[in-house]
C-alpha cells in the first residue's frame, strides 16, 4: 500500500509526500534496494532532508554496492549539500565501476570545473 502511494505521488510530481511514502516502504523492507532509492531521489527532487537523503542512498549502496545508479544518487546529493569532495569519492567510485558511464563522466566534469 505505501509503495503504490510513493508510486502515484511520484507520477503527480508530489516529492515531498512520495519520499515520506517511499520512507513508511523503507521501515517495513530494509532491504529493499528500489525503496532506498526511490526514497533519496524524491527527498533530492523536494529539496528535502538531505541528510535523510544521503542516509537512504548510503543504505542503497551496503545493499548494492555495485550499484553504479546508488552511488551517482549519493553523488548528487553531495552535491547538492555542497559537499564536493564527497561527491567526487562517490562519483569515482562509481567510474571504477563502469569507466564508459557518460552520466558520471559528465558529473565528475561538472565538478572539477
Amino acid at each position: 500500500q505505501n509503495e503504490a502511494q510513493a508510486l502515484l505521488e511520484e507520477r503527480a510530481g508530489k516529492w515531498a509526500s512520495a519520499s515520506i511514502a517511499w520512507g513508511k516502504v523503507c521501515d517495513g523492507r530494509p532491504g529493499d534496494l528500489r525503496a532506498h532509492r526511490h526514497a533519496a531521489q524524491a527527498l533530492l527532487n523536494a529539496n528535502g532532508d538531505l541528510r535523510r537523503a544521503r542516509s537512504y542512498a548510503q543504505r542503497a549502496i551496503e545493499i548494492d554496492p555495485q550499484s553504479i545508479e546508488s552511488r551517482v544518487l549519493l553523488g548528487r546529493i553531495y552535491i547538492a549539500a555542497g559537499m564536493k569532495l564527497n561527491a567526487q569519492r562517490e562519483l569515482e567510485a562509481a567510474a571504477k565501476l563502469d569507466p564508459q558511464d557518460q552520466i558520471v563522466k559528465n558529473l565528475l566534469r561538472e565538478l572539477k570545473a
